[in-house]
């Protein structure tokens, strides 16, 4: 008698343990059932835009970090990197490195250095756009660091010199330091003091003295260019006195 109830006890046993087996196997399928409505995998590549960075230490690239996700079917192809800017301009990326077009395999990631000057653009939102070959092409947005250099003032004061004048530049508000490379009349490269090149730290003022003369300048509208190493520059138009 005592072996009839232990075997009963042990089917019962089983019969609970096939019941939560059997519960918890529709439960799975019964997710997966709801849950394919929701997620479909892509017919085609579906590369995304990792990470983006501007550099404020130079405006003469960006560097732009592109993903093909693991469930991507095949190799991509990176044919193209556009900047689109709030000024409704679209700008094609000429040079990158490495190189485009570029292939991309499943679950591999590549950040292209990209050769765009931004300087124009400090500060404001600009949208890095990749095109893929046969695949959709990704967007990311992004502010670039604000960097002002200004020129303040252009002096041609008779009663100082007619043989040079002054140029002020200022760096209000820049994130960091700027290298002044060049200072130039209507294109014109002039002697200047102090000697370039000149290191403008943030939020700083530097007059530099420009050896030219300019009686032949009189009435006439002239250009002052101010260039740094980093890529920015600044213009100012006036007339010479």
């Amino acid at each position: 008698m005592r072996l009839i109830h232990d075997v009963k006890g042990i089917s019962k046993l089983i019969l609970i343990l096939l019941l939560l087996v059997s519960f918890i196997l529709g439960a799975l399928l019964s997710y997966i059932w709801t849950m394919a409505g929701y997620y479909h995998l892509p017919s085609h590549a579906n590369v995304t835009i990792e990470n983006l960075e501007f550099y404020a230490e130079n405006a003469t690239f960006f560097n732009v970090t592109l993903l093909n996700p693991s469930y991507s079917l095949s190799t991509v192809k990176i044919e193209q990197i556009m900047v689109s800017t709030n000024d409704g301009l679209l700008y094609n990326v000429i040079n990158t490195l490495p190189s485009l077009p570029s292939d991309l395999a499943p679950s591999d990631s590549q950040t292209f250095k990209a050769y765009w000057n931004w300087a124009n653009y400090t500060g404001q939102t600009v949208n890095v756009i990749a095109f893929v070959k046969e695949g959709s092409g990704p967007t990311f947005k992004k502010i670039t660091p604000f960097m002002n250099l200004t020129i303040a003032s252009v002096n041609f004061d008779p009663a100082v010199s007619t043989t040079n004048f002054t140029v002020t530049v200022q760096s209000t508000g820049s994130q960091t330091f700027m290298n002044i490379t060049r200072i130039t009349l209507n294109g014109e490269d002039i002697d200047v003091s102090p000697l370039l090149p000149y290191t403008l730290n943030v939020n700083a003022s530097a007059t530099f003295t420009l050896n030219r003369a300019w009686s032949d300048l009189q009435g006439e509208n002239v250009t002052v260019n101010v260039e740094t190493l980093q890529g920015f520059t600044a213009h100012k138009s006036q007339v010479v006195p």
